[in-house]
């Protein structure tokens, strides 16, 4: 209630027409003057007058706008206020006033925003990058400084090589210079991005050292977990110098079973281009034999599909069905559009493995060759299957055979009403992309499913239908619905019809009831019209903070919107590693204590009302309730005294912490915070585990957040991608 309060304050009369053009033609023209008409109306200014005074170019003016920026409420304001200091830039008397201003902006707002827009104002000014240097050097946030550091490595000069050097080598020295800790300053993000401006000048010995480089760390169970992009940067420009040292580098890099499969491939992508086609039967060979991970493995598969040699497509088809699941799923990769009736036939064998990730593939690579005689099997596959991986690609395939097919429309039909949630969910996807009119009682039908993932297709679906009356029971639907559901349909109800209601639930029904007998959609040209007057009226109406009181709840902050969440949250061992800092002696607090205050100062921030869970894990898992709990004064006080007695043990079984946030089906939002990458569980294999939530998540649509602490990890990274969340680092 509280939030809602504060954010309706933010709210602001609107302007009254001509307002705009009497102010133009009666507004002062010095800086006192202009100053005080800011100040008098604030967040209803002009912003022309914003920038006219930046444009005085004067201390005076610069004073003016800094009274101004802290005086205004409204993101819009002073987003307008931040890129008018930056008009400053070789000012005398006022340059360095105005980008310290943007400095403290970039290091101190509570608005990310503004923090993005000011580091990026500060790199367009000719004297910003001193001031990206300082950032870099702060304690600011540390995605902060890897923006202002990513910019400034983006013009490097000769004479910065210095200074990228320290940031690269900080911490290597066991000495303490002052009694600072360096390592503390430039975590290892910065000394990746440090050594991105270093590489061109680096002799070959520095390349090749670089390229070995091992991290002392425990992060992810191996040596070579950490300086990630120092590696790649490194093999990178070797084998861009063409050094001979760039093909005995790659050689041990790809022979390295330690190393991270996505560095085996860089290297063995090198090697094919310095060895040519004769290294093509080593790669298939290396591919098809021994423990190769699954993401290098199919990795190889799509290099040697670009091949053009006959001999290693014969040795695909002919493999197809030997030796175990990854031998045969790494054929099918490579053979699967291969124009050969004996593909056709491996498929249908390959249909009916004993291993279902091998079912899975073939079932898909049907789709893919889009032979009709793959119909029966796929449609027993449908009958008898309930395994969701299996379900989503039998699916999948005979919406790619049959998606014309009058037939297979009526039996979408059918399949929309189905217990298993994919094939529900996946019939009812296709028949809004049909875009056929005779579906519209059936998508509208589907809105009032119980399971959220269903009506958030039917709402899809009707989108795609892009008939009036769909827009209608949208418009119904929505006063039922609650957190993420209502963020979905309303974005769903704006595309369709360019109308700024917004959350705002019952505004959306009474239009409908007013308006919907006379309704047409927008044209695209008109829909974009509608769009930049709707960002620039909310921006000016509503702030993320008032006056610096906070209004949201953030993980790590990532800003949580759903009234349905999950926090799935590492506690294996390495989660006691300190990370590097001068807060207490021997370093910054440990990783499991960062996680703790983070979740409770979340928890505090909550929407009253929402739903959520907390779900640990590390060897094994250990959820705090069976199911998501509504959040009160009860529940949080609980939830505080379960998380702050939360401990590291144990190995990192990533697969599990997942399988546990899936298991609740009313989640639509998981928060998902590691340290390392997955060493026990059912799945261990990053690439498979990916593969096993796209299957979990195929057709139901729950957004995972990512949060990696001390270091950066691809499966993390994959997660947010693949779900449409967003992926962070701490610190």
């Amino acid at each position: 209630m509280i939030q809602l309060l504060l954010l309706t304050a933010l709210f602001l009369s609107p302007r009254q027409e001509g307002t705009q053009a009497d102010a133009h033609s009666t507004a002062p023209t010095d800086a006192a003057g202009l100053t005080a008409l800011l100040l008098q109306n604030k967040d209803d200014v002009d912003p022309e007058l914003v920038r006219r005074l930046a444009n005085l170019k004067t201390p005076e003016a610069l004073a003016g706008l800094t009274r101004f920026y802290d005086s205004v409420a409204s993101l819009y304001m002073r987003r307008i206020a931040v890129r008018s200091f930056a008009l400053f830039d070789g000012v005398p008397d006022a340059e360095g006033n105005a980008l310290q201003k943007l400095t403290d902006i970039a290091t101190l707002s509570f608005e990310p925003e503004l923090r993005e827009v000011a580091i990026d104002e500060l790199a367009g000014c000719n004297a910003g990058r001193q001031f990206l240097a300082a950032i870099v050097s702060s304690t600011a946030d540390d995605y902060v400084r890897e923006r202002a550091l990513r910019h400034h490595v983006s013009s490097a000069k000769p004479e910065d090589v210095d200074w990228y050097l320290r940031i690269y080598r900080s911490g290597e020295s066991k000495k303490k210079e002052r009694g600072k800790d360096e390592e503390a300053l430039y975590p290892p993000p910065l000394k990746d991005l440090a050594f991105d401006g270093l590489a061109a000048s680096r002799s070959v010995e520095e390349l090749v050292e670089a390229a070995e480089k091992r991290s002392e760390g425990k992060s992810g169970g191996s040596p070579y977990a950490a300086f990630v992009l120092v590696r790649r940067r490194a093999l990178e420009e070797l084998a861009a110098r063409r050094a001979p040292e760039a093909e005995a580098c790659a050689e041990k890099m790809y022979e390295n079973r330690e190393e991270r499969p996505d560095l085996r491939l860089l290297a063995a992508q090198i090697l094919l281009s310095e060895r040519g086609p004769k290294f093509t039967d080593r790669l298939f060979k290396d591919a098809t034999r021994g423990e190769v991970p699954l993401e290098l493995a199919f990795g190889i598969a799509d290099v040697l599909i670009g091949v053009d040699d006959p001999g290693l497509r014969s040795q695909a088809v002919k493999g197809m069905t030997q030796g175990g699941p990854l031998q045969k799923r790494f054929h099918m990769r490579m053979a699967a559009k291969i124009p050969d009736s004996k593909v056709d036939k491996a498929l249908l064998e390959l249909s009916k493995d004993r291993e279902r990730m091998v079912v899975a593939d073939a079932l898909r690579a049907m789709g893919v060759r889009g032979n009709p005689t793959f119909v029966p099997r796929l449609e027993q596959v449908l009958k008898e299957s309930q395994d969701v991986q299996l379900l989503g690609a039998a699916i999948e395939s005979m919406n790619a055979i049959r998606g014309t097919d009058p037939e297979w429309r009526s039996a979408l039909a059918r399949l929309t009403v189905s217990p298993a949630e994919v094939v529900r969910n996946s019939a009812i996807e296709a028949l809004g992309k049909a875009k056929d009119p005779s579906q519209l009682e059936t998508l509208t039908k589907a809105l009032d499913h119980p399971s959220w993932t269903t009506r958030l297709a039917a709402a899809r679906g009707l989108a795609e239908l892009h008939l009036a009356p769909g827009v209608g029971a949208l418009c119904a639907r929505i006063g039922l619905e609650e957190g993420r559901m209502v963020t979905e349909l309303t974005d769903i109800l704006w595309k369709l019809t360019g109308q700024p209601f917004r959350v705002d639930t019952k505004q959306w029904k009474r239009w409908w009831d007013k308006e919907g007998a006379n309704f047409r959609f927008p044209t695209p040209e008109e829909l974009l019209k509608l769009q930049r007057e709707r960002d620039v009226r909310e921006e000016k109406q509503v702030s993320q903070s008032f006056r610096g009181v906070k209004v949201d709840s953030r993980f790590f902050g990532l800003r949580i919107t759903s009234h349905h969440v999950a926090f799935v949250v590492d506690v294996s061992g390495s989660m006691e590693e300190r990370l590097p800092g001068q807060e207490k002696a021997g370093g910054g607090p440990s990783r499991i204590e960062v996680a703790r205050k983070e979740l409770i100062a979340c928890l505090e921030a909550l929407e009253a009302g929402t739903r959520f869970n907390i779900l640990p894990f590390s060897s094994g898992t250990l959820p705090w309730k069976e199911e998501a709990v509504e959040c009160n004064e009860q529940t949080f006080e609980e939830a505080k005294e379960f998380v702050d007695g939360l401990g590291a043990m144990g190995g990192t079984n990533i697969h599990g912490g997942l399988r546990q946030a899936f298991d609740d089906a009313s989640v639509d939002t998981i928060f998902f915070l590691s340290d390392g990458e997955p060493s026990q569980g059912e799945v261990v294999d990053p690439a498979a585990i990916r593969e096993e939530v796209q299957a979990w998540n195929k057709e139901r649509g729950v957004v995972i957040h990512t949060i990696s602490i001390g270091d950066r990890f691809p499966l993390l990274e994959w997660l947010a991608t693949d779900s449409g969340g967003r992926y962070r680092t701490y610190p």
